[in-house]
C-alpha cells in the first residue's frame, strides 16, 4: 500500500470513528486500531490529534470537490449546477462526513482558520465560472447552513428541507444572467477549439 493510500485510509478511519465514538474516542490509538495500523504508521503522516483532524476536515472537503469534478465530466453538469448537486447529496454516507467535520470544528477553534483557504477558494472558483459574488455567497452559506442543520438534527424534515432548497440553489443560479452568459461562451470556445483539434488530427492522418 503506498504513503497516499495508507494516508487516506487513515482518514476514512477517523470518519469512521469520530461517528461511531466522538470526537473523544478520535484517538491516535483508536485510529490505528480500527485501521489495522501500528500507532506509529499513523504517527507517520500525522504528528497528533490536532492535525489528523486538520487533515480529516480537508479530506472530506476533497471528497465534496472530486463528486462535483465527477459530475462536470461524467454528466456534463456546469460547474455550479455540479456543486449544489454535490453538495445536496442524501446518502448516509455523506451526512456521517458533514457529523464528522463539524464535531472536529466543533472541538479544535482553530480548524476554521487553518481551513478558511477553502471558502475563499470555492467563491472564488464560483466566481470565475461567471458567477457573480452575491450568487456565490449564497450558495456557498446555504449549502454550510444546511450541512449545520443536517449535524445537529435541526428539524424534523431535513430530507424535504433538502430537495427544496436544492430547488431554490438551481432556480438562483438559472437567473443568473452574466453566469449563464460567461458558460455559452466557454462552451462556444471548446467547441471551436474540438474543431480546430479534429481538423488537425484528419490533416495529420492524410
Amino acid at each position: 500500500m503506498s504513503n497516499v493510500e495508507t494516508r487516506v485510509r487513515i482518514l476514512e478511519t477517523a470518519i469512521k470513528v469520530s461517528v461511531d465514538h466522538g470526537i473523544k474516542g478520535l484517538t491516535i490509538d483508536n485510529v490505528a486500531k480500527a485501521a489495522g495500523l501500528s500507532k506509529g504508521g499513523v504517527f507517520y503522516h500525522f504528528n497528533s490529534k490536532e492535525e489528523l483532524l486538520v487533515g480529516m476536515v480537508n479530506h472530506i472537503i476533497d471528497q465534496f470537490e472530486s463528486e462535483c469534478q465527477r459530475l462536470q465530466d461524467e454528466e456534463g453538469m456546469d460547474p455550479l449546477t455540479a456543486t449544489i448537486h454535490s453538495s445536496m447529496n442524501d446518502s448516509t454516507d455523506q451526512r456521517n462526513r458533514i457529523c464528522a467535520m463539524v464535531a472536529a470544528v466543533a472541538h479544535d477553534r482553530s480548524i476554521p482558520s487553518r481551513t478558511s483557504c477553502r471558502f475563499e477558494d470555492w467563491i472564488r472558483e464560483m466566481e470565475s465560472a461567471g458567477c457573480q459574488r452575491g450568487t456565490a455567497l449564497l450558495v456557498a452559506h446555504s449549502i454550510d447552513g444546511f450541512f449545520i442543520a443536517c449535524a445537529f438534527e435541526m428539524g424534523t424534515t431535513l430530507d424535504e428541507d433538502r430537495e427544496l432548497l436544492k430547488i431554490k440553489l438551481l432556480e438562483l443560479v438559472a437567473n443568473d444572467q452574466q453566469y449563464w452568459y460567461v458558460q455559452a461562451f466557454r462552451h462556444a470556445v471548446r467547441s471551436v477549439e474540438s474543431e480546430v483539434a479534429s481538423e488537425r488530427t484528419l490533416v495529420v492522418v492524410e
